[in-house]
């Protein structure tokens, strides 16, 4: 029979890890294997440790927080009842807060996450998990989070609103963020603002934008880039909120990556590959920007009148361009790369 005093009424949070089945594809030997789960273990340990050690002075909570991993799956879950049988707003916003750092840290290493709070009855011990918490969570997730973030159920938010001080309102506005769907959600990138050293927080999200860059850059399913280049924009405005000035301005991602082009056919480069070793997996590539396919062939052959030609990609744009360069690094190695730019042709269509 379950103890009732085990069931009752908790916060817990369904995180899905993005991509978790390709590092585990990838991790063929016992070391690599060993690595991800030491990442993910060590993570949360630092996320739960750092949270309360910032935040109470070293002292400790209760023993209110759990967590598990599964799979692709983290289950995070805490007490939110306080002594008097009421709904405790401090432990509620440890947990949030906690959440940012487990976020953070994880994306530290690598890996990205997507997922939803809520509250309700729950149990577990160390072989059954009973819970509607978590099957609401899981659903959230599934239907409702979409990009790579951490929502609030409605029914938490109502619980919030009705129970938290309205003199802490600027920690709970930097804790949680209203987005354009109206779902709030974790707002992590918070996870800086703790940061004493300017240095720091500059080499983090230096960090954070050449991880989300790579997204975008190594994915071909739009569906996948769409739920990167929203993560892009939210970076974007961590570094407007956090830097008045524009000396911020290589923390951010390129605008060119995350909004609309006027044409979709106007030719931004011409590719060409020659020279090409398939069993060697070598390859020699000319990059020509702004040139008609005519003029850029042309000027190639003029160039390298012997030179065998494997392929001539079209491309409408430095992103699309810089993808395709990065695949290639990552299949052969580049003999040579060469970038030609006709200013004359720039306006042509």
């Amino acid at each position: 029979m379950i103890n009732e005093i085990f069931y009752k009424k908790q916060i817990l949070a369904f995180l899905d890890i993005l991509g978790f089945k390709n590092h585990v594809k990838s991790a063929t030997t016992d070391k690599k294997i060993k690595k991800i789960v030491t990442v993910l273990k060590t993570a949360i340990k630092n996320a739960v440790e750092k949270n309360l050690n910032n935040r109470l002075g070293g002292d400790k909570l209760p023993e209110i927080f759990r967590y598990k991993i599964f799979s692709d799956s983290i289950v995070v879950s805490a007490d939110c009842i306080n002594e008097d049988g009421n709904l405790d707003d401090t432990y509620i916003f440890y947990f949030l807060t906690t959440l940012i750092y487990i976020q953070s840290e994880i994306i530290h290493y690598g890996f990205f996450l997507r997922g939803a709070v809520t509250i309700d009855n729950h149990y577990e011990d160390d072989k059954v998990v009973f819970s509607p918490a978590l099957i609401k969570a899981y659903e959230l997730e599934k239907d409702n989070a979409v990009y790579p973030r951490i929502i609030l159920d409605k029914k938490l938010v109502d619980e919030i609103f009705n129970i938290f001080d309205d003199a802490d309102y600027k920690a709970w506005d930097d804790t949680v963020k209203l987005d354009a769907d109206k779902r709030y959600f974790i707002n992590y990138l918070a996870y800086v603002d703790e940061m004493p050293d300017v240095g720091d927080r500059k080499r983090y999200l230096r960090k954070h934008k050449k991880l989300v860059l790579n997204e975008i850059l190594k994915n071909n399913d739009p569906e996948i880039i769409s739920k990167f280049l929203w993560l892009a924009k939210y970076h974007n405005l961590k570094i407007e909120d956090l830097f008045s000035s524009n000396s911020a301005e290589e923390l951010k991602i390129d605008e060119s990556y995350i909004t609309y082009k006027n044409s979709s056919f106007k030719i931004f480069s011409i590719v060409i590959m020659y020279d090409f070793f398939s069993k060697g997996k070598k390859v020699s590539i000319s990059i020509y920007e702004n040139f008609q396919s005519f003029c850029a062939k042309k000027d190639f052959k003029d160039r390298y009148p012997h030179a065998k030609i494997h392929s001539v990609k079209r491309f409408t744009s430095e992103q699309e361009t810089r993808k395709f360069i990065h695949g290639l690094r990552k299949r052969y190695k580049i003999i040579k790369i060469e970038t030609f730019e006709d200013k004359k042709n720039l306006n042509t269509t």
